[in-house]
């Protein structure tokens, strides 16, 4: 992938990806709930997504309805670092099917046919129709070159792809292991120490992720 805007790789970048994917390997950390939508700004640089998806969902990443999608839990676990300075992402980014991605997701502007009489009344067949799925794409090109996915580029000399910047994280907390109907809010901001704003790294081999950079606080309703 060449376009978009690339990130450098430093130093700095690749010790904090390392110091996270240890606390993660040592579980040292404090479990927050699982991730139902990544809000991202648009404003500053980051890809537009397809016009449909926009339209109806905005610029972010959403798992909404994947708690339960065929029976399975599949939206993706997060948790804060011991020291609370860091988000941790415990699942890769996968679809449903296992591959690389964010799932499909029903258009929420789709409308059901209205039934006819001879439906209404038993004369004639109904079948109930589905919403059509809206695909949510990591990355994608239009027939310009233009980015239309959720990354804006790739960290230079890896395989990671950018999102962001995030400015929402909203996340359904847990309870055992039974997911919560409430949902947190993780406000995102700039780290005014090193000038960062918060990123979404995905690994488009593998679906490692993590958050790097920014400062976030947890607002919790009620």
């Amino acid at each position: 992938m060449s376009s978009g805007t690339a990130t450098m790789v430093t130093n700095s970048v690749d010790s904090k990806l390392n110091w996270m994917g240890e606390q993660i390997r040592e579980r040292k950390y404090e479990m927050l709930g699982y991730v139902w939508k990544v809000v991202l700004e648009a404003s500053r640089g980051a890809a537009t997504p397809q016009a449909q998806v926009a339209a109806t969902l905005g610029s972010c990443m959403e798992w909404y309805g994947m708690e339960k999608f065929q029976g399975k839990n599949h939206l993706p676990r997060i948790a804060q670092s011991l020291d609370r300075s860091a988000l941790l992402l415990l699942d890769p980014i996968k679809r449903p099917d296992g591959s690389v991605g964010l799932p499909d997701l029903p258009d929420p502007s789709w409308k059901p046919p209205i039934p006819t009489n001879d439906q209404l009344t038993g004369k004639a067949k109904y079948t109930p129709s589905q919403a059509p799925m809206i695909p949510q794409h990591l990355y994608e090109e239009d027939d310009q070159g233009k980015p239309i996915g959720r990354a804006r580029g790739q960290l230079t000399g890896s395989r990671y792809l950018v999102c962001g910047p995030v400015s929402q994280i909203l996340v359904r907390p847990m309870k055992g292991d039974e997911v919560m109907p409430t949902a947190w809010i993780l406000q995102c901001k700039a780290n005014n120490g090193d000038g960062t704003q918060m990123e979404m790294l995905i690994h488009q081999e593998t679906g490692e992720a993590f958050f790097y950079g920014g400062t976030f606080q947890i607002h919790i309703p009620g």
